[in-house]
């Protein structure tokens, strides 16, 4: 504790300044790792777990047009409208496998 009261002032408020510094300077890198980490985790959950909930509503979507389509289809006398309708039917389906696969 002596040297330090025998230091000049100049001399004290370097070291301090040294020591600021390199406190600041693993704050930051420490900082910057967890925040990598964050960014890491947060794609993680994006990626298994947000685009399956998206996928899955989109798959309800295309089951309700289905679903109209078809009531539609029974409904329908107009054999180009029927076609129609089956044409978006399975487009509807296809889109359902691509997301369940």
């Amino acid at each position: 504790m002596k040297m330090l009261y025998n230091m000049k002032i100049s001399t004290k408020l370097l070291v301090l300044i040294i020591i600021s510094t390199l406190s600041l300077g693993i704050v930051g890198s420490v900082g910057y790792k967890y925040m990598k980490e964050m960014a890491l985790g947060s794609e993680i959950i994006y990626h298994e777990n947000l685009l399956p909930i998206e996928w899955l509503g989109q798959i309800r979507t295309n089951n309700r047009a289905i679903d109209s389509y078809t009531l539609e289809s029974m409904l329908t006398k107009d054999a180009n409208k029927y076609e129609e309708l089956m044409n978006q039917m399975k487009k509807a389906s296809t889109e359902n496998v691509t997301y369940i696969y």
